[in-house]
């Protein structure tokens, strides 16, 4: 029946999206503690999301005391890497119980996508990553290291893992209410301290040289916490059927090939998606870093270029989009407003160009975090 389909929600747009916004104005913000596990450095474990609501996001949470111990003569301190605290998180990995990967991305790529999102004064940022809340309350967002060896420090961050599009919509989730089978997230952590001579990007605390044979670092009563997030729909309330059609995914790819002087550093957009982000990360030295890039672009069809900038315009098309600059070695294109579909042109190309300045050391990647929306073939209501 014509009237039938007008007010279905699985076909029929305004009426999906009708039932979306009664979702949010009646249904119950809701939340549920997970019970905690007991952090094991470089460890591995995974948390089962609870049967209930429509999924939001979740909240990963580590506290503890952290330690370090130097027994040489003139202790030295390990030093915050410049992704510190996120990169213990090595790799979060969200799949629903289709087994659909949905979210595979590193700790950092997470706490990237949450800053620019959802904050907008980021005092202080430069030079640690966890400044971007310049509020009062100090019991939170505390990663640091102590001047003295065997002091304990406070430890309290965390990192929100989303499930739809953005908290305020049910774009690209799915009912949490599912039957049988888990919606899971899989959690691997890098080791806590790098004690080797070389920089890495892969561990919070680095002690990059000196005495490195002899400093240890350490979580006392730490725990890992996971808070999950959804609403809770009132009894037969219809649901947004056309937004669990789409996944929302996000996935980190890191590559080393082509980061050298006057190279062409590309990455190719795989079709069957529509990007709404790309937060990319240069690293030199095990580092941010970007000294050399001389301009970025997007290729179309291999061969086309478009949004061609030079590097210096580029950051300061940023300031005036972002109201501040990012971290140095730090790409970001918000797409939300004018999503790309590289199906609609044959392909899409991000590049990165290197001048003669550009000099390789030690650890070089560049990771780029896609944020993006596709259509699931599988149901899942």
């Amino acid at each position: 029946m014509p009237g039938a389909q007008q007010n279905n929600p699985a076909t029929n747009a305004a009426a999906n999206a009708a039932a979306r916004a009664a979702l949010f104005q009646s249904g119950f913000m809701s939340s549920i503690e997970l019970p905690s596990q007991t952090w094991a450095d470089g460890g591995s474990f995974s948390f089962d999301l609870p049967h209930a609501g429509v999924g939001l996001y979740a909240v990963l949470r580590l506290t503890g005391n952290l330690t370090w111990t130097d027994t040489a003569t003139n202790p030295i301190a390990p030093v915050l890497s410049t992704f510190a605290p996120f990169n213990l998180f090595q790799s979060i990995v969200f799949k629903d119980y289709l087994g659909n990967t949905r979210i595979n991305a590193g700790g950092f790529s997470l706490h990237r996508r949450e800053t620019l999102q959802y904050y907008a004064d980021t005092s202080g940022e430069a030079s640690n990553t966890l400044a971007h809340r310049p509020y009062s309350n100090t019991s939170i967002d505390n990663f640091k290291v102590g001047s003295t060896s065997g002091t304990a420090q406070a430890v309290d961050f965390a990192v929100l893992i989303p499930f739809s599009f953005h908290e305020n919509t049910t774009i690209g989730t799915l009912p949490f209410t599912v039957p049988s089978g888990n919606n899971t997230i899989y959690l691997t952590l890098n080791t806590l301290l790098n004690a080797s001579a070389t920089v890495t990007s892969s561990s919070p605390l680095q002690q990059g040289g000196s005495h490195t044979a002899t400093t240890t670092a350490n979580l006392t009563n730490a725990a890992l916490q996971m808070t999950y997030y959804y609403i809770d729909p009132l009894p037969g309330q219809a649901l947004p059927l056309m937004d669990f059609s789409q996944v929302y995914e996000i996935v980190d790819v890191k590559t080393t090939d082509n980061l050298s002087a006057s190279a062409t550093k590309q990455v190719l957009l795989p079709t069957g998606r529509t990007y709404q982000g790309l937060y990319a990360q240069i690293i030199n030295a095990g580092a941010l870093y970007d000294t050399g890039v001389s301009s970025v672009k997007f290729l179309i069809n291999e061969s086309t270029p478009t949004m061609q900038e030079n590097y210096k315009s580029y950051l300061h098309r940023i300031r005036r989009t972002y109201g501040r600059d990012l971290l140095t070695g730090e790409l970001v294109w918000d797409l939300r407003a004018r999503p790309i579909s590289p199906s609609n042109y044959g392909s899409i190309a991000l590049q990165v160009l290197f001048d003669s300045t550009f000099a390789a050391s030690g650890e070089t990647a560049f990771n780029l975090c896609k944020e993006s929306l596709y259509v699931l073939q599988t149901q899942v209501y």
